[in-house]
């Protein structure tokens, strides 16, 4: 691994790595991460809704690219909805064959697809991703192949780049699971978002710590007591030391 501006990637993940994804062993719990849905389209939409206006910006159109489980991709049209956008056409797009299990609403105009949203050419007024390009070796090519194809982009970024990580070398692990070959913090979040071609419109910490399983450990017992204190009383410097923090971002294509 090696860091620049900020940015710690993995060199050359391996092709074993990428493909877990497309196989469908990455979700062969299709219910993985389900839990954080609800958590984080409620974090989005509530940057989402102070700038994109019914009327001067309806939604008519939404893509949820790394759906997943399709939790947050539900939770996410739910709010949109209930917030006065006339939201019509809503879809969950996923390269894992896991997918089509997941059951849409037809009612709704909600469905489920398996296919690689880069790699088309479908429009979308919302576009979200939620804790999907640290997952990707080239992130700011993949935020770029989709630029010209949505007005809003919605994301979720876990900001592992952290002294407490950096102590106890976790970077490794991290790649092999849950497959995160790009390690963020908040400034080079915002500036790999930048080169990519995406203007930020508003962004937040969320405390992502309280979604983990509950500590068995003394040791992380007492991360986590540490962690709710200082989020209580900085965020931004939680997320620069003992980290658990993520960022929800709205962003919109660079003109």
């Amino acid at each position: 691994m090696h860091r620049t501006s900020g940015l710690l990637v993995s060199v050359t993940p391996s092709n074993n790595d990428l493909d877990m994804y497309r196989s469908g062993q990455y979700f062969s719990d299709p219910s993985r991460h389900a839990q954080d849905g609800v958590f984080k389209a409620a974090e989005c939409w509530k940057l989402l809704s102070s700038v994109a206006d019914p009327v001067s910006s309806p939604i008519h159109s939404y893509a949820d690219v790394g759906c997943g489980s399709g939790v947050a991709t539900k939770e996410l049209a739910k709010h949109v909805r209930a917030g006065g956008h006339p939201l019509a056409d809503v879809v969950g797009f996923d390269v894992s064959p896991h997918v089509a299990s997941v059951a849409g609403s037809d009612d709704q105009g909600i469905r489920f697809v398996q296919a690689d949203f880069a790699q088309g050419v479908d429009r979308f007024d919302l576009v979200t991703l939620f804790d999907v390009f640290e997952h990707v070796a080239d992130p700011t090519e993949f935020l770029r192949s989709f630029r010209d194809r949505t007005t809003w982009l919605g994301l979720h970024i876990p900001l592992e780049d952290c002294s407490y990580y950096r102590l106890t070398d976790v970077y490794m692990d991290r790649i092999r699971n849950p497959g995160h070959v790009t390690i963020l913090r908040v400034e080079s979040a915002l500036n790999l978002l930048a080169a990519s071609g995406w203007l930020v419109r508003s962004y937040a910490y969320t405390p992502g710590f309280r979604l983990a399983e509950e500590p068995t450990s003394w040791k992380d017992r007492a991360v986590q007591i540490m962690r709710s204190g200082l989020w209580r009383l900085n965020p931004a410097l939680l997320s620069r030391t003992l980290g658990g923090v993520s960022l929800v971002v709205v962003a919109q294509p660079l003109t």
